[in-house]
């Protein structure tokens, strides 16, 4: 059996190893699900867990329990995290657990770097020179016009798919990448840097997890040493490997299986970028004797965000809310809103931060979320000219460092949805929720578009005690003039309506920005734009009908026919046929008086129509 380098004290009865108060501790205060991960004998363990569940503690914990019970030392266990902030705060949760010995911390590149040195030292030579710029070194096999940030991007996904400028061609299109090049000519960029980096005798950090893979794959006696002097496995974050990472990671297990693997399949959301989810979902088929347990408890967030995080889970899996988490209902978690255009928008959140700001609390304990770059800039520099402080962090690699600048510390963070995994706040503030940024019009079928709604419960499992979404009718720079709300939207909408039918009054929580219009979308091909041209006809024979009505309403109350419903409000009906009045109040500016008088007419007027088709249906 293993020495006990921890420090925490064991004893012995009747041959049987007894863990003593000390030890029991690490047990203390876990919930059951917690107490079987941290505690469980296999030594090859998968914990699946949601948001909030506590997912490091438990990774922390079964470390110490683990040495506390003989099962390791803690000297040579790795524990491998996605970015430096995460492994600093492993070690520290270690050394508060009161481990004398800490383990190997770190991200797989910081390991392979650390590895490669050391070969190194060790054979007298001198380590690999890390390539200082590599936009540098692009521009000198790059064409007039070829993108550099878009050649960096297919580079990283090549180098996490283990693909070299002969296998590129056929993967990419196999995974119908669409790098800005034709594929024959990327196939040349991969094989010209290569080329230039042997040349300058450079390697970038892709290279890295390469060379360590390919010395303990092809030097037995350089395997065999390392893998004695790190016998233990803990990595975070699996969904997240890329087929690189993992080929690392089976060259430094060997033939032994000594693995704890903590994920979310529900936060994979690096698709792009090379990860691949598959390798947690089939972790019990690549390790054998595997045992897989999850972590469904939400000790994050309130019950309200809970169950409209719930209400879009990709998975379906049933999350729950902490007991301690319970007093705050449904309704008083999530508020929609639907603006006019983007400036209107950020006006918006401007205000909304302000309200929602308790007294004596920092900046930092709300963030705006959004799906693009551009959007951080705009939005912080809204919050800015507010005399609202905010940080903007617009990185979207896993490997995205560290806190907020210095002096920026208690700050709103204006964050894409990619770079706040990970981070929790106590409100936060989704916007540019249409059709086209949240999911993204690149990534509007397929794998990509799971991807893109996983990307969303990211985003709104974020919150501990609110979330704020909004949405823009039209949005500047937009490739289509009316803008429509993300389907995700319409989920979470037709959820708040069943939350408070039982009461019997409309969702307030879904606003209308005063005086605001729904632009009419235009009917096109387009995925952005409703249904496809074959549906005019059926519209137009709507809108005649409900025009009809809304003739006879303004005349039995002696108003403006417009008073009643306007026409740009007239036809995002006709072309989106809401079913529920939460849908209407979310495509429509007609607001609460006119939702609750008129309401019920029109959605029965859509419905003789035949309602959503079934193509709408699905989409939506």
């Amino acid at each position: 059996m293993a020495g006990n380098p921890s420090g925490i004290a064991l004893s012995e009865s009747a041959g049987a190893l007894t863990v003593s108060d000390s030890s029991q501790r690490l047990l203390d205060g876990l919930d059951d699900e917690q107490r079987a991960a941290v505690s469980s004998r296999a030594t090859t363990l998968c914990v699946c867990a949601g948001p909030g569940s506590g997912k490091t503690r438990v990774l922390t914990h079964r470390i110490a329990y683990r040495a506390a019970v003989g099962g390791l030392d803690p000297r040579f266990a790795v524990a491998v995290t996605f970015t430096r902030r995460a492994a600093v705060e492993l070690s520290e949760r270690l050394e508060r657990l009161g481990l004398r010995d800490m383990p190997v911390v770190g991200t797989f590149h910081a390991l392979s770097s650390r590895m490669i040195a050391s070969w190194a030292e060790d054979e007298r030579r001198k380590p690999p020179k890390i390539l200082p710029n590599r936009a540098q070194m692009l521009r000198k096999v790059l064409r007039s016009g070829e993108s550099i940030h878009k050649a960096a991007e297919e580079l990283d996904w090549a180098a996490a798919n283990n693909l070299g400028a002969s296998g590129y061609q056929p993967a990419a299109a196999a995974a119908g990448r669409n790098p800005g090049f034709p594929l024959w000519r990327m196939a040349e960029i991969i094989s010209d840097f290569g080329t230039e980096k042997r040349f300058l005798r450079v390697c970038d950090f892709n290279d890295l997890l390469r060379m360590a893979a390919e010395r303990l794959e092809q030097d037995d006696n350089l395997a065999d040493a390392y893998r004695w002097g790190h016998r233990h496995f803990f990595v975070d974050e699996f969904q997240d490997l890329t087929p690189a990472q993992f080929r690392l990671l089976r060259a430094q297990l060997g033939g032994r299986a000594d693995l704890c693997a903590v994920g979310d399949p529900d936060q994979a959301i690096y698709g792009w970028n090379g990860a691949d989810e598959t390798l947690l979902a089939d972790f019990a088929s690549n390790f054998e004797d595997a045992q897989v347990l999850r972590l469904d408890t939400n000790y994050r967030s309130s019950a309200g965000v809970v169950a409209v995080s719930q209400a879009i889970r990709p998975s379906g899996q049933s999350a729950r809310a902490a007991p301690q988490n319970l007093g705050d209902l449904p309704e008083d978690a999530l508020s929609i809103r639907r603006l006019n255009d983007d400036d209107a928008e950020r006006q918006a959140i401007v205000e909304a931060i302000q309200a929602e700001r308790l007294p004596g609390e920092h900046w930092s304990a709300q963030a705006v979320l959004v799906r693009t770059k551009s959007l951080v800039d705009q939005t912080a520099e809204a919050l800015s000219r507010a005399g609202i402080p905010a940080v903007a962090v617009a990185g979207e690699s896993r490997w995205a460092e560290g806190p907020p600048p210095s002096g920026q510390e208690d700050a709103v963070c204006v964050s894409t949805m990619h770079a706040a995994k990970g981070r929790e706040f106590a409100v936060v503030h989704v916007a540019g929720l249409e059709e086209g940024l949240m999911p993204h019009y690149l990534s509007m079928d397929g794998a990509a578009l799971s991807e893109e709604k996983r990307l969303f419960y990211v985003a709104l499992t974020r919150a501990r005690r609110k979330l704020s979404l909004t949405w823009a009718a039209n949005r500047s720079g937009a490739r289509h003039g009316g803008r429509r709300p993300s389907r995700w939207l319409m989920d979470l909408s037709r959820t708040m309506e069943a939350s408070t039918a039982r009461r019997g009054k409309i969702p307030a929580r879904i606003e209308a920005a005063p005086g605001a219009a729904a632009p009419r979308p235009r009917l096109s091909a387009s995925p952005l734009n409703g249904r496809a041209l074959n549906g005019e006809r059926r519209d137009l024979a709507l809108i005649r009908n409900l025009m009809e009505w809304r003739r006879r309403q303004a005349n039995a109350a002696r108003v403006p026919p417009q008073a009643v419903i306007g026409d740009a409000d007239l036809h995002s009906v006709a072309s989106q046929r809401p079913s529920t009045l939460s849908e209407l109040e979310l495509l429509t500016s007609l607001g609460e008086p006119r939702i609750r008088n008129f309401g019920s007419r029109i959605l029965k007027i859509v419905s003789e129509h035949g309602g959503a088709s079934e193509d709408e249906a699905t989409r939506l």
